[in-house]
């Protein structure tokens, strides 16, 4: 997924360190995760599993194309796009 990806390639020069804050974040046992910057993770777990997976050591080759289509030719030319 590109956002995803994209997000992961920022944090790999500080993937050590987030290594090590993860764990301290799961060894208390933390209930909820509520960011300044975003929604209320109720289930910390995947949050935190999904930064172990962006800064992991086994990159994915994924990419997600967004797209709005009004008549359907966006949809048409994201759809050639995928398929290449």
């Amino acid at each position: 997924m590109a956002a995803k990806r994209y997000y992961a390639e920022i944090m790999m020069p500080f993937r050590a360190a987030l290594g090590g804050y993860i764990a301290k974040i799961e060894s208390l046992g933390v209930e909820m995760i509520a960011p300044s910057h975003g929604p209320v993770y109720r289930r910390p777990q995947f949050i935190l599993d999904a930064h172990k997976d962006w800064i992991g050591d086994k990159p994915k080759n994924q990419a997600v194309v967004a797209y709005v289509t009004m008549h359907g030719s966006t949809k048409i030319m994201a759809d050639r796009l995928v398929d290449v």
